[in-house]
């Protein structure tokens, strides 16, 4: 009896869940893949993270040829890698690596990769030889998208710098990390990542994630001296150390010409 009873509940469990998914996509039977793709960015940004899956998913049953194809999977691999969907996140960047439809996106993959690597380590504590490998691999990853020559795609080459760095602090590697840091300002100054570098380059130690609201963002302004969307005032470029010395242990890599992992 408890056993038909238990089934009868996962049934009426599952079927609420289907009706539920499928009434919201009633809702949003009237809408274009655009502001349905700002319906999945904004669930997204507020932690909604199994909507925005829905949401993305929508957008590619409902419009398989729209040109933001390429955009919503970069979203879709992002929200299941916060959902803890390694496995889905993973076939989906190597999927988009193989397939290279628009090279201008591929750096935006190489930071999520990278991003992935990152993640890979905070579940290995104690185990300070796998900790390492995974920090190294995310450094890899985020060397590819720096170098890559087939895009123009500034914020994502500025967060593959910025992360690199960050990285590197968390490997012990301070000195290098303030190094790269100080490349994010000068190549990128501009970009959101020059902002928060020249944050970070108060303590280049620190391997704590900065915050990117709009008012964490008018505080470090505020913290550098900055007018509000200010620009960052940039030191002169690093002078490029000899290869061989220990701290050019992560330098890029010759660009990756497969498109593979």
């Amino acid at each position: 009896m408890r056993y038909v009873t238990l089934i009868g509940m996962i049934f009426i469990t599952f079927f609420l869940f289907a009706c539920g998914s499928s009434k919201k996509a009633q809702e949003m039977e009237g809408e274009t893949a655009e502001e349905l793709f700002q319906k999945g960015n904004s669930e997204l940004a507020s932690g909604k993270y199994q909507d925005a899956i829905n949401t993305y998913n929508l957008i590619l049953d409902r419009f398989p040829t729209t040109d933001l194809h390429i955009d919503v999977q970069l979203k879709l691999a992002e929200a299941n890698g916060e959902m803890d969907n390694f496995e889905e996140q993973m076939d989906i960047l190597l999927r988009l690596l193989r397939e290279n439809i628009i090279p201008d996106r591929v750096p935006q993959i190489y930071v999520q990769l990278g991003k992935f690597y990152e993640r890979a380590a905070q579940f290995n504590p104690g185990t300070v030889t796998t900790d390492t490998m995974d920090y190294k691999k995310a450094i890899e990853y985020y060397n590819k998208a720096i170098v890559y020559k087939d895009s123009e795609d500034k914020t994502a080459q500025s967060e593959a710098l910025y992360r690199k760095a960050l990285t590197e602090a968390k490997i012990g590697l301070s000195a290098q990390a303030a190094e790269d840091y100080r490349t994010v300002t000068v190549k990128y100054p501009n970009e959101l990542f020059s902002l928060l570098a020249q944050i970070k380059l108060q303590n280049p130690q620190d391997t704590s994630e900065l915050a990117v609201d709009e008012a964490s963002l008018n505080s470090y302004r505020q913290q550098l001296g900055l007018s509000e969307g200010g620009q960052i005032e940039t030191e002169e470029a690093p002078t490029e150390k000899p290869a061989g010395s220990e701290e050019n242990l992560f330098a890029p890599a010759q660009q990756d010409t497969s498109s593979q992992e």
